[in-house]
């Protein structure tokens, strides 16, 4: 119903609207958000690379004599599932030399998901650097373990790398879509 107030007397009539929302229950703003059913685990390791032997870096995996393949620069083990999984790291040249060296990650049973290729120039001085980035959607059957490495160089620790992350994010549906 419309009312006339004494303040609009002589004006235009204004029109109060009432609307009958019924109780609030206070309950429900004091409760914590329902769970997320989306947000699912995710894995990480950093390794720095500082502490390592040579003092600044981790030797990428260049063959030494033998065929001795060295562990990878980052690695996690991780239950069946499909997860985004993303590297980075800081590749160094060690001797100021330049060279190729091939980065990658991927899991043992399904070989390398990723891959990038990093020419570090010829006139490079120790301490001259390049980033890596790396992504991969990947799904696990079974249990497996995902790592990040990266090879180069005539000799071991030719290149270093440091400050590498290493990180899953287990998802329900993975797809991959390519424009």
């Amino acid at each position: 119903m419309a009312e006339q107030h004494e303040a609009d007397a002589g004006n235009a009539a204004r029109m109060d609207v009432r609307i009958d929302l019924g109780p609030i229950d206070i309950p429900t703003w004091k409760s914590p958000p329902p769970a997320d059913p989306c947000a699912c685990p995710a894995n990480a390791v950093h390794r720095t690379g500082l502490n390592e032997p040579g003092g600044q870096g981790v030797g990428l995996g260049s063959l030494p004599p033998g065929n001795v393949v060295p562990p990878p620069l980052a690695q996690l083990y991780l239950s069946p599932g499909s997860y985004v999984v993303s590297a980075n790291f800081s590749v160094t040249s060690n001797f100021g030399g330049g060279g190729v060296v091939f980065t990658y990650l991927g899991t043992r049973n399904q070989g390398n998901t990723s891959w990038a290729w990093l020419r570090m120039p010829n006139h490079g001085a120790p301490g001259d650097s390049q980033v890596v980035h790396l992504q991969s959607l990947i799904t696990l059957t079974t249990s497996d373990w995902l790592g990040v490495d990266a090879a180069g160089g005539a000799q071991n620790s030719a290149f270093l790398a440091s400050d590498i992350w290493l990180i899953a994010q287990r998802v329900g549906i993975s797809t991959v879509q390519t424009l």
